[in-house]
């Protein structure tokens, strides 16, 4: 509780109720569909629908929480990553998939971009 900020909290607040209420990007819906996934039930249905001789026996794990960034001007959300560079530090922003975030590939892009 250290870390907390009461007027960061507000300010996410009221950002997320706009967008919820202009649906900005179909937010309202992707915030609904997100909600969905915490029914422990719903997801083990849908699971057994896509996925052939698949017992019933699962054990509930609380979700997951993935990022990602939204250009707070335009109201839209970012769908590539993004690289900035702070002094020596190297921030690599909205890599929603952690296996990308660990390819040479990415690596390669990265230290090419910086030279």
């Amino acid at each position: 509780l250290k870390r907390f900020s009461l007027n960061e909290m507000l300010k996410i607040g009221r950002h997320q109720s706009r967008l919820l209420l202009t649906n900005a990007f179909g937010f309202r819906d992707l915030a609904m569909e997100e909600i969905k996934k915490y029914d422990h039930q719903l997801m083990i249905s849908q699971a057994l629908t896509m996925v052939k001789n698949m017992t019933k026996e699962f054990e509930e794990i609380p979700a997951g929480i993935r990022a990602q960034l939204l250009h707070l001007r335009t109201d839209n959300l970012v769908s590539d990553f993004v690289i900035e560079k702070q002094g020596s530090i190297v921030h690599l922003l909205n890599a929603v998939s952690p296996a990308f975030t660990c390819s040479f590939a990415l690596a390669k892009h990265i230290v090419e971009k910086l030279r």
